[in-house]
């Protein structure tokens, strides 16, 4: 199996900004190690060589949501009349309140964009401690988490906010990895699903993380800057 080489730690090494994390280093070596001449990517996002400058832009990309403050921007768009007259022709919504309905829609689609990020950054909260490794900055595709295991091989994790958002595809890793695929909801029910969660972790670590719905909403609330 293949390693990080030389020259790529190096072109790693001057590119990160601060003192060089040791958890990129792992999760870009996972990536390295699915690389193969069948799949010359491997679990790698994108087209074209693992080059140099495919590395920077990883660094970039992992250091910034690592790093990132998560807020909600200012609304500059502007509604669409024709949406909002349909909605009120069909007695959805009445004429008095379309105009803060399309506001707050818009606000709503604001919040889903940010939620994914925010998800995974809760779950690493919990169990980075327990040597699971974030794959931040989406250069490594179908995966968000992984757990070194003894034997060399990988647990591997998928998280999915809802039951019913599109699962990436798994065709990213070498044959014989199974990638485990979690989501926090069920969107028919609005029941949660963190119990499914905890017993995964467990299964590997042996130490139940505590993930609850209320505990990320906390989170929530500590974390996106107003």
């Amino acid at each position: 199996m293949s390693r990080i080489t030389e020259a790529q730690k190096k072109i790693i090494e001057d590119a990160w900004e601060g003192d060089l994390n040791q958890d990129f280093l792992k999760v870009f070596e996972f990536g390295i190690l699915t690389v193969s001449s069948e799949n010359p990517r491997g679990a790698f996002s994108g087209k074209g060589d693992i080059d140099e400058n495919f590395i920077r832009k990883a660094v970039k990309s992992y250091q910034a949501d690592k790093i990132k403050e998560i807020s909600l921007k200012d609304v500059n768009t502007k509604s669409d009349s024709a949406v909002e007259r349909i909605a009120v022709a069909a007695g959805k919504i009445s004429e008095e309140h379309i105009e803060k309905a399309s506001e707050n829609h818009r606000w709503l689609m604001q919040s889903e964009n940010v939620l994914g990020v925010l998800l995974e950054k809760y779950i690493d909260s919990k169990i980075s401690k327990q040597g699971w490794l974030w794959c931040a900055g989406s250069f490594i595709k179908a995966v968000d988490f992984i757990y070194p295991l003894e034997s060399g091989e990988y647990k591997i994790l998928q998280i999915k906010n809802s039951s019913n958002s599109e699962n990436s595809s798994s065709s990213a890793i070498r044959d014989g990895t199974e990638i485990e695929k979690w989501f926090r909801r069920y969107a028919t029910t609005g029941k949660y699903n963190w119990d499914a969660l905890n017993k995964m972790i467990e299964e590997a670590t042996g130490e139940d993380p505590g993930f609850q719905e209320s505990d990320f909403m906390d989170f929530i609330n500590k974390t996106l800057t107003k």
